[in-house]
């Protein structure tokens, strides 16, 4: 009995621990995004909460595809690093923290959203935000990458870092709207001042991260696919969608000049 409780103890060691926090964050996104896409009584589904506020840098409702292949790309991810030949990598555990973390700030931010909970929703796509970032700069930043490490590991931390980069602007918005913040524009003008301002800075702070960790597309990509679907969102003004479209123009010029040439 001794025995049995010592091998289970060394199978149960820090590295098998944070393998299987991955693995249960990466698959409680589902079920989470499954109920946030239907109404239910008096809770409404995410994209009719999201389209009762006026926020100008949301990008339309059809790129929200995007979801589909980050959440194949978190299920990715969490099956490899939880083989049992990957539990003491050195990559791996260095990201496996953060990235379980950006998990977990995901799937609870479907809930706390349509529960109205828009401090504690901001809270959590923050995390998935800091945690995917970090996630992705670690394993950019690793000196060699095999062609497994690279599409399975760094590709969906990078894409989902680039898609929550251009969604955290809309949930301060939010927080900020249902705080009591309805008029975000400045002087007398009812046309709001801050959407291309804040455009530019998710672009110029992406741009950053993409000349910085030049590796990958897939951060970019999904920066410029939210950018592109805050431009063809026809509730923004002329100004917002045209700044959008040039800013994903731009986006996309820098990170295709930054790869490396063969």
């Amino acid at each position: 009995m001794n025995l049995d409780l010592r091998q289970l103890t060394r199978r149960l060691d820090s590295h098998s621990l944070a393998q299987a926090a991955v693995l249960v964050a990466a698959v409680a996104q589902l079920p989470t995004a499954a109920l946030g896409s239907r109404s239910r009584g008096d809770r409404p589904s995410v994209e009719q909460l999201s389209n009762s506020f006026d926020i100008p840098t949301v990008p339309a409702n059809g790129t929200f595809a995007v979801w589909g292949p980050l959440y194949l790309g978190s299920l990715a991810l969490a099956g490899y690093q939880a083989l049992p030949s990957r539990r003491g990598d050195p990559l791996l555990r260095r990201i496996r923290l953060p990235f379980a973390l950006a998990c977990a700030g995901n799937a609870v931010w479907v809930p706390l959203f349509t529960s109205r909970r828009y401090t504690a929703a901001l809270g959590a796509i923050l995390t998935t935000l800091a945690g995917s970032t970090l996630a992705y700069a670690r394993v950019s930043s690793a000196p060699a990458l095999t062609r497994t490490e690279a599409w399975l590991v760094r590709a969906p931390a990078g894409a989902l870092s680039g898609w929550i980069s251009v969604a955290t602007p809309s949930a301060f918005t939010t927080t900020l709207l249902a705080a009591g913040g309805r008029n975000l524009s400045r002087g007398h003008s009812r046309v709001p001042r801050w959407p291309v301002p804040v455009l530019a800075a998710v672009t110029g702070v992406a741009a950053v991260v993409t000349r910085r960790l030049p590796g990958s597309l897939s951060y970019p990509a999904t920066v410029v696919w939210g950018l592109a679907g805050v431009a063809a969102n026809r509730r923004a003004t002329p100004a917002v969608r045209a700044a959008a479209a040039g800013s994903a123009v731009l986006l996309a010029t820098t990170a295709l000049a930054g790869r490396p040439r063969r």
